[in-house]
Order: C-alpha cells, then sequence, then structure tokens
C-alpha cells in the first residue's frame, strides 16, 4: 500500500517501524527472539527473513507483511541440515529403497551433484543415481548474515555448521514460509578459512567476505548444488568483513573491520585476476582507530555504516578515485570502537536511508531516517613532473586548499594522481615532495567533471656532510654512535664508523638533531643550517642515561603473542576515554619515543600483553664511577577488564652476573607517567659489576585482561652525596646571582676543580659538567624553587650551596 518501513534487530527481539512519516517512525510490533549480538534483515516481495548469530534457538525469522500494518505475523524455521558424508552407498532404484527415510525433506550429496529431494517422490526409473547419505544431521540454529539475490533464492552465511559455513541456500520462490533448501557450501572447520563472515550475490556471482583468511572470493552459484569457485583477493587488512558490487558486476567494494581499515575498491570483471583500485577511509578521523562496517552500492555511491564515524557516503561513480561527498556522524563522542553507526540501508523507492546505531550518546541502540543528497565529486587528475628533464615524479602530495573539506592525492610510480573533493570552486592546489621545492597552482574544478592540472617541480639542491663524534672529556672519537637529522620532509638516521666519522649526502635544509651513544648523554641541536664541510664535530658528555630517541641497543624477548616490547611514538588505546597503552612518551626529555607493549592503535584489546611474557632488557653499563648511583626512570601500568582475579604483573629487575635483583614491581594501574623513580644502587646490587636492567610484563593465558606497560626516561644520577661541606669565602668561589632567574655564574680557578653538578629539591641531578673558568649555568629551563650545586675539587672532595630559581 506504499508503505515504506525500517526494520531493526536489538539484543532481544526485531522491531518494525512504519515511516509513513518518516520524521516520526511508528513501532508497529515488537518480535521476541533469542539474546544475541547480531541480527541481519533482508526482505524479498512482502516478507522479511532474519538471522540470529547469538543463540541457536531461533533458527531463522520469517516475518509476513502482506497484510501490514492491520496484521503483522511471523514463524520460526529450523530445517534439519545434513552435514557429514557417510561411507555407505545409497541405490535410489525404487519407491522401496527410499521408504526407509520417508517423510522428510533431506539433502542428497552425490557424486557429481547435491539435491533436494522429497522421499515420498515417485520414482518410476529403474535407476536414478548412487549417493552417499549423509548421517549426521543439524538442525539450522546460528548464522551471521544473509543476503537474497534478484532471483528470490535466500544466502544464509556463516552459520555455526561445518561444511555448510559458507553458504545455505534457500528457494523462496517455492515456499516464502518454508522454503526448501537447495544448496549447502562450506569446509570443515566452523569458524576456520573457509567461514563466509557475509555474502552478496547477483547476476549468480556470489561474492563472500572470508574474513578469516582475509579475501574476497567470487563464485558461480548457477547451480545452486554445485557452486564452483572463480578466483580471489586479499583485501587490505587482511579482514575481509562485507563486500557489495555494482549492478553490472564490473566493481566490488569491501571492508575490513579494523581500526583504520578503509573501504577497498576492485576490479572484478576477470574474476581471477582481481585488482585493486583504490582504498578509502575518512581523512578527519584517519589514524585514530575508527572501524568501518558495511559499504553499499548504490547509483554509483557508497553508503557506509562507520561506526563512531557515523554514516559515510562516497562517491565510487569512478573507483580508482573515491571522494566523500556526505555523512553525519550519528554518535557524536571523541573516540573510536565498537559504538555508533552498524547498519545502513539506502534502497528504499522513496530516497530515504535508514541506520542503526548500536549506542548512542545515552548508551542505547537507535534507528536513525536521513534524506540524503547525492552529489557527485568535483575530479581533480594530473601527471606531475621534474622541471629539469621531465622524469615522473612518485609519492608527490597532493592538496585541494580547501580547509573545510579535508582532501589527499598522492602521485603513482608514473606521476599520476587523481583526487578531488565535494565541492565545486576555484582552489589553489599544492604540490609537495620532500626532494623538491612545494608548488601551488590554480584549478577551477566542477562536480562530476574530471579537471587536468599537471604540474613541474623543482629539486632541491644537495650538500655532502661529514663530521665526528667524540668523547667531551677525553677528545677520543665515539664509534657506533646515533645521530638523527629531521625535518618535516625527512628523517636521516646516520652511524659513526670506526673512526668515529660520518659521511652523508643530505638535502640543503634546516635540520633537528639528536645525537646519542650508550654510556653518553644525548645532545639535541634545533633548527640547525649545515654547510657544505667536513668539520662537523659533536661531544658527548659520558653518563648513564637513554631516552629512547636513538636505538642504543635494548633488546626484547619473550613469548607473549601481542603486546611486545617497542620503541616508538606512542599510539594511544583508550577505553571509556581514559589512556590504556601509553599516550605520549615522557614530556620532559628528548625526542616523542618511549618503549611501550605494543603500539597498534585501535581498540585497547587490539595489541595489548597477551598470553606470556615480554621482556626489555638494557645494554650492559658501568657504575663504578659513581659514588652514589641512582637509578632513575618514568613507568606505566595498566591492568583492568577480563577474567578472573587482577594478578598479571610488571617487574623492574637488575642483573649484577650474580644475582638478579627486583626494584619495583606494579600491580596496580598508574594512571599514566608515573612520577621520576629515584632507587639508590648503593647496597642492592654490587656497583663494581657490569649491570644490566631489565622489564618484565606478563600476562597469565586465557585470563583476557588487559595489560600494558611503558617504560621511559632511563639514567643513572648521583645522588645527592653527604659529604660535602657548605662553600665558604675561604674557598675563593663566586656563585651569583642567588636567588637567579635565567641563569647563574659561577667564577673559580678551574685548575683546582673537577665538575660542578647542580641537584633538585628531590635530589635529581639536573645540570653536570667539567669546570671551566667563569662559566654560565643556563637555568631557563629548570623550575622554579631550591637547588643544592656541588663542585668537586682535584682530591676528590666536595663543596656544596644552596642555590633559589624564580
Amino acid at each position: 500500500n506504499g508503505i515504506e518501513y525500517a526494520v531493526m534487530g536489538s539484543r532481544t527481539n526485531t522491531r518494525i517501524w512504519s515511516l509513513e512519516d518518516p520524521s516520526n517512525p511508528i513501532e508497529r510490533i515488537v518480535i521476541p527472539g533469542a539474546a544475541t549480538t547480531w541480527r541481519d534483515i533482508k526482505s524479498w516481495d512482502d516478507h522479511i527473513y532474519v538471522t540470529n548469530d547469538g543463540s541457536p534457538l531461533d533458527g531463522l525469522l520469517i516475518i509476513d507483511m502482506s497484510m501490514a500494518p492491520v496484521d503483522i505475523t511471523y514463524n520460526y524455521i529450523k530445517p534439519t541440515i545434513f552435514t557429514s558424508i557417510d561411507t555407505t552407498n545409497f541405490i535410489i532404484s525404487d519407491t522401496t529403497d527410499v521408504s526407509i527415510i520417508q517423510d522428510t525433506t533431506i539433502v542428497i550429496i552425490g557424486q557429481d551433484t547435491t539435491s533436494t529431494i522429497s522421499i515420498d517422490t515417485i520414482y518410476d526409473i529403474t535407476m536414478i543415481d548412487t549417493f552417499s547419505i549423509s548421517n549426521d544431521t543439524i538442525v539450522l540454529g546460528q548464522c551471521h548474515n544473509l543476503f537474497i539475490d534478484e532471483n528470490g533464492f535466500c544466502y544464509l552465511s556463516g552459520c555455526r555448521i561445518a561444511n555448510a559455513n559458507k553458504a545455505i541456500i534457500f528457494d523462496l520462490n517455492q515456499d516464502k514460509k518454508n522454503p526448501p533448501i537447495v544448496g549447502i557450501h562450506g569446509g570443515p572447520a566452523v569458524q576456520g578459512p573457509e567461514y563466509s563472515h557475509d555474502l552478496f550475490v547477483q547476476n549468480d556471482i556470489m561474492y563472500s567476505s572470508e574474513i578469516n583468511a582475509g579475501v574476497l572470493t567470487l563464485f558461480d552459484v548457477t547451480d545452486k548444488a554445485n557452486i564452483v569457485e572463480l578466483g580471489d583477493a586479499a583485501t587490505t587488512m587482511n579482514f575481509t568483513h562485507n563486500t557489495w558490487a555494482s549492478p553490472d558486476g564490473r566493481y566490488a567494494f569491501t571492508t575490513d573491520e579494523r581500526a583504520n581499515a578503509f573501504v577497498d575498491a576492485y576490479d572484478v570483471s576477470d574474476p581471477g585476476n582481481i585488482i585493486r583500485l583504490d582504498s578509502y577511509q575518512p581523512l578527519e578521523t584517519a589514524g585514530q582507530g575508527v572501524i568501518p562496517h558495511n559499504t553499499h552500492y548504490k547509483d554509483g555511491f557508497l553508503i557506509t555504516s562507520w561506526y563512531t564515524d557515523g554514516v559515510v557516503i562516497t562517491d565510487a561513480n569512478m573507483p580508482d578515485n573515491m571522494i566523500k561527498v556526505g555523512a553525519y556522524d550519528t554518535y557524536p563522542i571523541p573516540g573510536n570502537g565498537f559504538n555508533g553507526c552498524w547498519g545502513a540501508y539506502p534502497w528504499l523507492p522513496s530516497g530515504l536511508v535508514i541506520t542503526s546505531n548500536i549506542t548512542n550518546v545515552n548508551g542505547v541502540g537507535q534507528l536513525d531516517v536521513f534524506r540524503p543528497t547525492y552529489v557527485r565529486a568535483a575530479y581533480l587528475h594530473g601527471i606531475v613532473t621534474d622541471l629539469a628533464d621531465g622524469s615522473a615524479i612518485n609519492a608527490v602530495d597532493v592538496l585541494i586548499n580547501n580547509p573545510d573539506q579535508a582532501n589527499e592525492g598522492r602521485t603513482d610510480p608514473f606521476g599520476g594522481y587523481k583526487t578531488g573533493i565535494e565541492r565545486a570552486g576555484t582552489y589553489e592546489v599544492t604540490f609537495t615532495h620532500p626532494d623538491y621545492f612545494p608548488e601551488t597552482l590554480s584549478a577551477t574544478i566542477e562536480n562530476g567533471v574530471v579537471t587536468i592540472l599537471d604540474a613541474q617541480l623543482t629539486k632541491r639542491p644537495q650538500i655532502s656532510l661529514s663530521g665526528t663524534v667524540i668523547d667531551a672529556v677525553t677528545s677520543e672519537i665515539i664509534p657506533n654512535a646515533k645521530l638523527k637529522l629531521f625535518n618535516q620532509n625527512r628523517t636521516i638516521e646516520l652511524i659513526t664508523d670506526n673512526q668515529g666519522s660520518f659521511d652523508q649526502t643530505i638535502f640543503d635544509e634546516n635540520y633537528d638533531i639528536v645525537i646519542g651513544a650508550w654510556s653518553y648523554n644525548y645532545v639535541a641541536f634545533d633548527d640547525v643550517k649545515f654547510d657544505a664541510t667536513s668539520g662537523n664535530t659533536f661531544e658527548l658528555t659520558p653518563g648513564i642515561e637513554d631516552n629512547f630517541a636513538l636505538d642504543l641497543g635494548w633488546q626484547v624477548n619473550g613469548n607473549a603473542t601481542t603486546g611486545i616490547w617497542v620503541r616508538d611514538t606512542p599510539i594511544p588505546t583508550f577505553r571509556n576515554g581514559v589512556a590504556v597503552n601509553v599516550d605520549a612518551d615522557i614530556d620532559s626529555d628528548i625526542g616523542t619515543e618511549c618503549y611501550m607493549t605494543g603500539n597498534g592503535g585501535g581498540e585497547a584489546p587490539a595489541d595489548d600483553v597477551d598470553n606470556g611474557v615480554t621482556r626489555l632488557i638494557s645494554p650492559p653499563f658501568d657504575v663504578s664511577g659513581y659514588q652514589e648511583p641512582v637509578l632513575q626512570y618514568n613507568a606505566w601500568f595498566t591492568i583492568g577488564g577480563g577474567q578472573g582475579p587482577i594478578n598479571d604483573t610488571m617487574f623492574v629487575r637488575i642483573w649484577d652476573k650474580t644475582s638478579l635483583t627486583t626494584l619495583d614491581m606494579y600491580t596496580e594501574t598508574t594512571g599514566g607517567w608515573t612520577d621520576v623513580v629515584s632507587i639508590p644502587l648503593n647496597g642492592l646490587v654490587d656497583t663494581d659489576a657490569e649491570l644490566s636492567l631489565s622489564v618484565v610484563i606478563s600476562d597469565l593465558e586465557g585470563t583476557g585482561h588487559l595489560l600494558e606497560g611503558g617504560f621511559d626516561a632511563f639514567r643513572v644520577v648521583e645522588g645527592m652525596p653527604s659529604s660535602a661541606t657548605s662553600i665558604t669565602d675561604y674557598d675563593n668561589i663566586e656563585i651569583f646571582p642567588n636567588p637567579f632567574s635565567d641563569n647563574f655564574n659561577i667564577n673559580l680557578e678551574s685548575d683546582n676543580y673537577r665538575s660542578i653538578s647542580l641537584y633538585d629539591i628531590m635530589g635529581k641531578q639536573v645540570y653536570h659538567s667539567k669546570v671551566i673558568n667563569n662559566q654560565t649555568v643556563i637555568g631557563n629551563e629548570l623550575t622554579d624553587g631550591f637547588y643544592t650545586i656541588i663542585i668537586e675539587r682535584q682530591d676528590g672532595s666536595l663543596l656544596s650551596k644552596k642555590l633559589i630559581k624564580q
């Protein structure tokens, strides 16, 4: 009668609304069902079909809408599925032979075919075939998904039935209320690689999203009893969740239900040679762990339920250049995970789009009804070449400068690019490549039109950089020192040779520099411009520290399956708005890197420590030259969720070649980075021995706890000496001003003194240097408060004085 309906699955029922007034849906019926996390819904003619993947109790729900909205009826069917093959051959020769299994409909698996027959059929021929009869019968229960093709065949996928886990095919043409099974397809393992999470079928081609194998597979289902595989292709995140194809069958579009995953576009015109054309994700939340769920193709557009991003419309008229042209955030809460938009349906005759939210801002499910405006993208294509020689430039970033529309393009190995935005207009377009000077051109682009804009770039000049890294105290060369030069264009990592030297051709631009070596303190310089010279000498002061801005040789071992220690810039994970994995390294140290247990981003459980131990072990270090060695670091520990008692632990231990001593143990969440942990080593270990530090975190198998660790700002400092005496006028040392603000001066006779150290009120060493005549100590990076300066005489005795920074 012209009324459109929205049908939505919830955990314990199926709900139907009439949309005669789309702004005010009217709930017509609530159909109870077994509890489940997933229901999937499709319609054929005047009937609706619903699967459930949480309980074997329901089977297939069939809803009769022929009398709606006055009378909506339904029934559940649970047909018997024969899934395993007996070795006994059964010859159908006459009605007597089949009488032993009368009064049922069974699937007969033959030598060359699979058929569904009724046993009460009267055969009037001498012999039909030799069959193997299945003795193992299973009643249809849980299935994840279903699809109904244009010919009225209903395909159930992801059923929890071995040998039927890919597709169970019903013919709705024969009976919409109790359809017969006409085909079964699958493999032996219920949740193995054969498992099909989602099916799409048109023109007798079945597109199977085989999530565990991570592939899209195409099948010919012309003969429902004899399904033939045509070809497959891996999707970008190897977790193929759903597929939808264009009506002509030339293109298919997939999602991977993973954090930071994409909608992929494929040319499937040759199923034996499937070609990926493009991958798209919303740029506004790229890298933030947002997850796509299901994509659907309509009239050249993709309508995708994208969890916390809501519903996203992408122009796919050019599948090799997919452009976002519309969106609505149905879950406007920052973050990621499995909240927000789960399903979308764009095929109502009125053009309405209906979507389902797993949870809305109030934490409950939600139906949304939209009336979208579909707009073709304004396309920009071109080729980028080198101005000097005309060669193609690969990996040039192309940006249409419009702050309201996120966009990106990048050239391929042939210099070509394809990009675009939603709205037409005249825009500045910027072309950037780290090896070339940027170029900005103007272009006028139109909706549904490809505008060509070619560009030529000028290469940056290069210089030869060479130099040496030496010990600041002895002036001896330092082999295997690490240097990292970086800016917005590039990162260059160097290592000194056996002569302490380095030599590298670099682009002539400014760099930030970090230099370090094991048993030395880091140095860093900002915005350095090098000359083309070999006279660059860098000095490192002896010391024991690692801020992890460079890889100085820490080792990782253990047997944990995920959450292995890794040195990286953190990609945080969150649960309920609270950081679980490390969200950033320590502010006060050099660089942005630290060690953390896994750094995959996405959902909090995705890369935490699971099912074993992971160990972080330092290179050996020597503290015998310290009078009061104090080991310092910052730690991060998160534990929670899962089953059973909270019994996972992180240990910080030290090994002196004789015994392993536990310095610290973490059993409760730290709530971020700890304050600086300071542990005096005298009396704990043999300080004359070679030492090594280990950080060990373990997860007991099967508990499923969220478990994360972090470690940063490792160092050994000289503790506050107790033997220092106060500086008097007799010592002929001047320290001024006191109090100081930015810096203070020290006047003394350098021949009589060895070193100067500055300690904060907690006894942490914040400055150390060898003595120089009339030197200035820079203090502008110090916080206001009380400090103690320690001056070491040549005979080893110590002098001290209190200072105030204000």
